[in-house]
């Protein structure tokens, strides 16, 4: 039985914080260095700190509809193929959708409280900066767990938009704008 990519990272993640006692009010999305391989085993990932101030009042709500973010339509228009209706996770860290074309692929929304350069660090210089309606964003492509992960900064948390990767980086890049810059638009 195969699992969709994204749940090898996010799931052990959220269950990690979980059995340690914690709470995961703000998830944390997972992203992967050199220590990560295509068989699901877990990737090394970066720290993560919490914010040292709560955000300033001008700057984003702290409670985001990640199934309101994008529809199966918009993800049809973008990435082509049949969609189903986002879901969020019994957690609530993260919601997703299940594409009907492909049985192992996913998309999901997620909030992560690093900040974009802390996103940058862990990555070490192998994404893209990237500006969505306004906002500073970074976007990195892994062969190694081959997704697209896509961060936007909305000012006191950060937003993930993660599917799995095509053939064509460069396809690669304008999905994860175009969908970027659907989300952000619904905020």
């Amino acid at each position: 039985m195969q699992f969709p990519r994204v749940l090898f990272f996010a799931v052990p993640a959220v269950l990690a914080l979980a059995g340690c006692g914690g709470t995961v009010s703000t998830p944390t999305a997972v992203v992967a260095t050199a220590g990560a391989d295509a068989t699901g085993s877990t990737p090394t990932a970066a720290a993560t700190a919490a914010p040292t101030s709560p955000p300033a009042a001008t700057q984003v709500a702290t409670a985001v509809d990640l199934c309101g973010l994008l529809t199966a339509g918009d993800l049809s228009t973008v990435l082509g193929g049949s969609w189903a209706e986002g879901q969020l996770t019994s957690t609530g860290g993260y919601c997703h959708w299940d594409s009907g074309s492909q049985p192992n692929d996913q998309v999901i929304t997620a909030t992560d409280a690093r900040t974009l350069e802390a996103i940058k660090s862990a990555a070490a210089g192998s994404g893209t900066d990237m500006t969505v309606a306004g906002h500073a964003g970074y976007s990195v492509r892994s062969t190694t767990t081959r997704l697209q992960s896509t961060y936007v900064d909305l000012g006191g948390k950060l937003l993930l938009l993660e599917f799995g990767t095509s053939s064509s980086s460069a396809d690669d890049q304008a999905h994860a704008q175009a969908l970027a810059e659907i989300a952000v638009g619904k905020m």
